[in-house]
C-alpha cells in the first residue's frame, strides 16, 4: 500500500511540474501573440486539475497515517476519505468556474470579432453551468456525510 501511495505521488509530482511548465509556456505564447488567451486558460484549468490530484493524494496519506498512529479507527476512514475528496473538488470546481467564465468572456470577445465561432461560445456556456450543477452535487453529497457523521 506504501509503494503504491508513494508510485502515485511521483507520478502526481511530475503531472503538477508538467502542467506548471505548460502553463509558463502558453503564457509566453500568448505573450507573443502566437496563441489566443484560451490557450492560457486552458492551461490554468488543467493546473488546478493537477494539484487537485495531489493535494488528494496527500490527504490520503494524511489519514493513513492518522490511521496507523491510532488517531482514527478503520470504519471512519473511508467517511473522512470521501469528505476530503468532496471538499477539494468544490475547490477544483470553483476554480474551474472562475477560469471557465474568463474562457466565457474571452470567447464572446473573439466571437464579436469573428475569430471564434458562436459554437464554441456555447460549449463554454454549457461547460460552465454543468460546473456549477457539478458545485451544488457536490454539496448536497458532502451535507449528506455530514449528517451521517452526526
Amino acid at each position: 500500500m506504501r509503494e503504491r501511495l508513494a508510485l502515485d505521488l511521483t507520478a502526481a509530482q511530475s503531472a503538477l511540474v508538467m502542467a506548471e511548465q505548460a502553463l509558463s509556456q502558453a503564457q509566453q505564447r500568448v505573450d507573443v501573440g502566437t496563441a489566443p488567451l484560451t490557450v492560457v486558460l486552458q492551461a490554468q484549468a488543467d493546473l488546478v486539475q493537477a494539484r487537485t490530484r495531489m493535494q488528494l493524494l496527500e490527504a490520503s496519506v494524511a489519514l493513513r497515517r492518522r490511521y496507523l498512529k491510532g488517531d482514527i479507527k478503520r470504519e471512519a476512514l473511508a467517511p473522512a476519505y470521501r469528505r476530503a475528496e468532496l471538499t477539494l473538488q468544490i475547490e477544483r470546481a470553483q476554480r474551474d468556474i472562475e477560469i471557465t467564465r474568463r474562457r466565457v468572456d474571452e470567447l464572446r470577445t473573439m466571437v464579436a470579432v469573428g475569430q471564434a465561432m458562436e459554437l464554441d461560445l456555447k460549449r463554454a456556456e454549457v461547460n460552465l453551468l454543468e460546473r456549477q450543477v457539478e458545485i451544488e452535487r457536490i454539496q448536497r453529497e458532502l451535507a449528506m456525510i455530514g449528517s451521517v457523521k452526526r
